[in-house]
């Protein structure tokens, strides 16, 4: 995609997309973009935090109608990351995590994945 818009990378290996994503949201769905925008000014006028409302690689995907995976729900890898950091701090070492915890690391290196890739496509 970067490729196709005509931008050079020159050899940096981190590229932030969302001004990119945001200025393609804004050609090509127009209506979206308006959304978005007045319900997060309406979140900032209300005090509410904002955050990344409307700007998640999910939010994203789903207008380039790229199925998501469950795994990428709102909130889910942070809870995991917190989970295995917990128990490293606890047990010292990814052996002695549970079950239940690597799991959850695997979770989270998965989701990683699915984030390159698709930046790479």
């Amino acid at each position: 995609m970067i490729e196709k818009l005509g931008i050079s990378l020159d050899g940096v290996a981190y590229v932030n997309l969302l001004p990119l994503a945001k200025t393609w949201r804004r050609k090509e769905h127009a209506s979206e973009h308006e959304r978005v925008m007045k319900k997060r000014q309406k979140m900032r006028e209300q005090g509410k935090r904002v955050g990344s409302y409307g700007n998640t690689l999910v939010d994203f995907m789903k207008l380039m109608k790229v199925r998501v995976p469950t795994i990428h729900a709102a909130g889910r890898s942070t809870k995991r990351l917190r989970d295995v950091l917990g128990q490293l701090e606890r047990r010292d070492s990814y052996a002695k995590l549970t079950p239940t915890c690597k799991a959850k690391w695997t979770k989270l290196i998965e989701h990683n994945r699915l984030d390159c890739r698709f930046a790479h496509t």
